[in-house]
């Protein structure tokens, strides 16, 4: 049984299947994620503030965002890891996840960007 709310997407996904991923290029792989996440978000979350930041690693910078609630309980300071396997999501993604359980949790939310080159043999964050 699938919940009402999510009728719609299921609905959506079957009337028009995605290809198989090995059919596909990761760079077309990513912009397809990064639209229907951007298509599926709806209103943002608001939250107290939203602060955008870098990290700086040794030859790399990786980008950051941290979010702090209204209702900021300043109990803990999550620190958030999507899932991408390595290929798809950045920053904005995940924007609409991270404010929502900032919100829902009173806690603040940060997380970073990870290295999407192909050339790196093997996932780093």
């Amino acid at each position: 049984m699938v919940h009402p709310a999510l009728e719609p997407y299921v609905r959506a996904a079957k009337q028009n299947p995605a290809p198989h991923p090995s059919t596909v290029s990761v760079m077309d792989r990513r912009s397809a994620f990064r639209n229907e996440a951007l298509a599926l978000r709806g209103e943002p979350q608001p939250v107290a503030t939203v602060i955008d930041g870098e990290i700086s690693l040794e030859g790399r910078t990786l980008g950051s965002r941290m979010y702090v609630p209204l209702n900021d309980e300043g109990k803990a300071l999550v620190l958030f890891f999507h899932g991408g396997s390595f290929i798809v999501g950045d920053l904005e993604t995940h924007d609409a996840l991270c404010r929502r359980l900032s919100t829902d949790t009173g806690c603040g939310f940060s997380r970073s960007t990870i290295d999407l080159r192909r050339s790196i043999p093997f996932p780093r964050a």
